[in-house]
């Protein structure tokens, strides 16, 4: 939808190590805390395509 619409869309993966995503995670917003640590296993499996 966006490219038809001719605007160019960029992704860009800010990235860093497991343990530094954890410590960010575990001192960040506790309410959402559980759904993030659960998904970081996911977040690395998917970086060779990332």
């Amino acid at each position: 939808m966006i490219e038809e619409a001719g605007i160019p869309l960029r992704h860009f993966v800010l990235h860093t190590d497991e343990q530094t995503l954890k410590d960010r995670i575990e001192h960040d917003t506790p309410e959402i805390r559980p759904w993030r640590l659960a998904h970081v296993p996911r977040y690395f499996e998917a970086l060779p395509w990332l």
